[in-house]
Order: structure tokens, then sequence, then C-alpha cells
């Protein structure tokens, strides 16, 4: 015969608990166990886009214009948004800074282009290019300009001065597959 602790039984293949001191810890490991595996954002998980622990900002402007540069020498690549005839939207999230870490600083942007006389837009894919739709995570890290071609983007003009933007999209960083999915207003710069 099995022998356990005084207020544990093994009913069968049941284990009974008859002290109410076991049950309430029971239930408050099974609470915290369930809340742990609904958590978001795990390393190699799919993330969506949304305003995780942070600010997020969804604007965009009219008369510019997306330039890619290539840094050979450097190794890099970066964004500049300048004059130019389109209209350029973008994303950025800032992450809430940990104050007991170093350099835990994280900026996120992600832009793209369409044409200044759209009313509706919609990119599938391939043609991601051609709206120069690029994410570049800013932090303490090399820079890196991503380029996704898997997805979708779409949008319509609500006014003068409010888009709504729809992005479903995927693109691989480090070996990891990684989503960018909002629906959301832009509003004029």
């Amino acid at each position: 015969m099995q022998h356990f602790p005084q207020n544990i039984r093994l009913l069968g293949n049941q284990f009974y608990m008859n002290s109410p001191f076991l049950k309430i810890n029971f239930g408050l490991f099974a609470l915290c166990l369930t809340l742990i595996s609904c958590s978001t954002n795990l390393p190699g998980e799919l993330k969506e886009y949304s305003c995780r622990s942070g600010d997020c900002t969804y604007s965009f402007q009219e008369n510019k214009q997306i330039e890619i540069i290539e840094d050979s020498t450097n190794q890099s690549t970066f964004i500049n948004i300048q004059e130019g005839d389109k209209i350029v939207f973008k994303y950025q999230y800032v992450a809430d800074e940990e104050p007991n870490i170093a350099d835990d600083e994280y900026l996120e942007n992600i832009y793209f282009e369409i044409e200044p006389n759209a009313e509706t837009f919609s990119f599938t894919d391939e043609q991601l290019a051609d709206a120069k739709l690029v994410i570049q995570p800013v932090c303490f890290c090399p820079p890196v300009v991503i380029e996704p071609r898997s997805g979708i983007l779409s949008g319509t003009r609500l006014d003068e001065s409010t888009w709504e933007v729809t992005l479903d999209a995927t693109y691989q960083l480090y070996n990891e597959t990684n989503e960018i999915s909002f629906d959301k207003k832009f509003v004029k710069n």
C-alpha cells in the first residue's frame, strides 16, 4: 500500500484532499499555471503587433517617400523619410523601459508608402515590395531593416486626416517566424 500524508488520500486513480488549505493551494497553483500558459510574445511564437507594454502611434505624412539606404561599410541598412510625392505611413512602438536593466530600450518602426491620389489600396505577398513595407527595430543591437514579402496590406481613406489600415504579414528574423497584425486608424501628422 502507498503511503500519503495524512491529508491526501488515494481513492481509485484519483487523489482526494481533505484539507481546505491544500484545496486552496492547489487552486492557486492551477490558476497560476493557466495564466502562465496564456502568456503572449514568448520567444519563437508569432507576435501580434498591437501596443504591447509601451506606447504606439499610427500616423501618415503626405509629400514624402521612403528611401532605403544600404551602408556596405558598416554592413547595415537604414530608413530615411524624405520629401517626395507619396503618402508615407508610420507605425511606431516604444517599449516601456525596465529601470534595473541596462540598454533595454526598444523602438520599432513600420513604414510603407502609397500613391498620393489613392482612396484605397491593397498589396499582397510580393506586391508588398511595391509599397516599400519595411520594419525597423531600433535597440542595442545591430541595425537591421526587414522587408516582409508574405501577407496583405490594405487601407481605405476615411477622410482627409484619417486612414483605416489593416496589415497581416509574416517575416523571418533570426530563424524565427514573426507576424505583423493590426487593424488601426492612422492620423495625419
